[in-house]
């Protein structure tokens, strides 16, 4: 009998130490364990293509080589080809816009948020008859910081 009180003794204390109730002196330790994850690679601040760092033969064409960023892939292919029209009609046609003009319309483009906010500036028939004939000579859009960033090159013959 004297074994089992002692027994019993030593069963109610190890369990008064292990629940961590509110009347146990005992407190166990918290442990955390973290799970290591390699880190996600997000591609920023890419380098551009190499056709679109590399000089251009501009005797037989004219060449636009512009580059926009948008958190909206869409957005920013978009932007990129209206802004390069835009571009490729004032170097055409001098007297198309004023420098301020054009940067002003170019402006407004970038700081567009949707499509719908750019769609005054598509479609013009006078920029389309400027630079009719224009070919997209090359196009990449890639990953960049929390959007991407489109790449272009359109080019027109001289006349």
């Amino acid at each position: 009998m004297g074994k089992n009180i002692t027994f019993l003794f030593f069963a109610i204390a190890l369990v008064g130490c292990s629940s961590g109730g509110t009347h146990s002196s005992y407190s166990p330790t918290k442990v955390t364990v973290k799970a290591e994850t390699p880190p996600i690679k997000v591609q920023t601040r890419s380098a551009p293509p190499v056709w679109f760092a590399t000089a251009t033969d501009d005797a037989f064409f004219f060449v636009i080589k512009n580059a926009e960023k948008s958190g909206s892939k869409k957005l920013a292919e978009t932007r990129n080809l209206l802004i390069s029209e835009i571009l490729l009609a004032n170097t055409i046609q001098k007297d198309f816009m004023t420098s301020s003009d054009q940067e002003a319309v170019v402006k407004s483009i970038r700081a567009s948020s949707s499509i719908e906010d750019i769609k005054k500036y598509m479609n013009n028939p006078y920029v389309e008859s400027i630079v009719s004939g224009y070919t997209v000579e090359h196009s990449e859009t890639q990953p960049y910081d929390t959007g991407f960033i489109s790449y272009i090159s359109i080019k027109r013959i001289k006349n």
